[in-house]
């Protein structure tokens, strides 16, 4: 069973006393240990915050699992006290950085840089027992299941996973759902959850952000592929609630009805 774990980018509105209680409410599993600027664990002290996050969002009965790091190698092997810090807190994974697409410079070739960068930080994973789990991105490197087949290559699944994404694929490098399976085997190992929709902006149909119960994704589609996934179950279905940040109690009501529409998917692919 997918574990559903929230990025909780907009919901800085709430103190950390009143973040895991409203999270609970929503009926999801987890939250994300996000550690960025600007939020409840920065870079610059996360020796110090995280410890807190951590304990705070598990009494109120939620996992931590997975932190949205987003650090490539160079960063990784500078930063074992981070790595410490997961393995004491429990923390499983982490997402990593993003490879931008270089002007002027092959695909092939990025591709097998990017690939030989992460092959420095299989020993500090298996070290730590830490997975590194790569994001489909749009406007990067990696934007699709292909491209993410590509670079995990020679890579050991049982410390990269791959993290498609639902609503990054939908604005850029989608494919069929059950071609990841065949491509990425057990590199599939987790979801980001947000969707898109076309909207028409003065006759203009433009791609936007959207729940995903309003978005234009097969769901029963992404649900049976990722059930036939040998990487599954490995890192969570994170939700990215990209809609009404300026509003934090109809953010967090519309995820309610959205963590709702996913479980009844993942029901009816028994994967529940």
């Amino acid at each position: 069973m997918p574990q559903l774990s929230l990025f909780p980018k907009f919901c800085t509105a709430l103190s950390l006393d009143e973040l895991p209680g409203r999270v609970a409410e929503t009926g999801l599993d987890a939250v994300n240990l996000l550690i960025r600027p600007g939020f409840w664990v920065t870079p610059d002290d996360a020796l110090e915050t995280a410890p807190r996050f951590v304990q705070a969002i598990r009494r109120a009965g939620l996992a931590v699992d997975f932190c949205t790091w987003c650090a490539l190698p160079e960063q990784i092997l500078d930063g074992e006290d981070t790595l410490r810090l997961f393995a004491d807190l429990g923390i499983k994974g982490f997402r990593l950085g993003y490879y931008t697409l270089r002007d002027g410079v092959p695909l092939s070739v990025q591709l097998r840089e990017a690939n030989e960068d992460l092959q420095r930080i299989v020993p500090v994973l298996e070290r730590y027992g830490l997975r590194a789990v790569f994001q489909i991105h749009h406007e990067n490197l990696v934007n699709s299941t292909s491209l993410a087949a590509l670079l995990m290559e020679g890579l050991p699944d049982q410390v990269f996973g791959v993290m498609l994404d639902v609503g990054n694929q939908g604005f850029e490098g989608m494919e069929y759902w059950s071609r990841a399976v065949k491509v990425l085997g057990p590199h599939w190992s987790a979801l980001g959850v947000k969707d898109t929709t076309v909207r028409r902006i003065d006759g203009v149909p433009e791609r936007q952000w959207a729940p995903c119960q309003e978005g234009d994704s097969n769901w029963a589609d992404i649900c049976a592929a990722y059930a036939e996934s040998p990487g599954r179950d490995r890192d969570p279905w994170v939700l990215m609630p990209f809609y009404h940040e300026d509003d934090v109690d109809r953010h967090l009501a519309v995820l309610r009805e959205e963590v709702a529409f996913i479980r009844r998917h993942l029901d009816a692919a028994q994967l529940q």
